[in-house]
């Protein structure tokens, strides 16, 4: 369990033992978390896609997209694979706004840093 029940529970939206739990496991699907809704991380909030991604080294962020018979506007079938690594680039600034503000001065300017390593 994690995320807000984990939250009300355990003190934290990733428990300890969660994290524990993953590498003896054969996979792990995450759904969509209210990360929006935590509070600061010295509080417990922290966000769990992100923290998996970077504690367990999840380059990938793979994401389908298929067309579906009489769901869509396209003309031709589509089946689309996008691959995008996933621990480094613009995820840390994606929640600048409702951040901790130190990329965000003023609500008329967002800073953006980006990281990117050798590997």
């Amino acid at each position: 369990e994690i995320g807000l029940a984990a939250l009300a529970r355990a003190g934290t939206t990733l428990p300890d033992a969660v994290l524990e739990r993953i590498p003896a496991v054969d996979g792990v699907i995450l759904g969509p978390v209210s990360h929006y809704e935590y509070p600061p991380r010295p509080a417990g909030g922290i966000n769990p896609s992100g923290e998996l991604r970077a504690r367990f080294a999840l380059g990938a962020n793979i994401r389908p997209a298929r067309s579906r018979p009489g769901l869509s506007l396209l003309g031709d079938r589509m089946d689309l694979v996008i691959v995008r690594e996933a621990t480094e680039g613009f995820y840390a600034d994606r929640n600048m706004h409702a951040g901790p503000g130190e990329f965000m001065p003023d609500p008329d300017t967002a800073l953006s840093v980006r990281k990117i390593t050798a590997a």
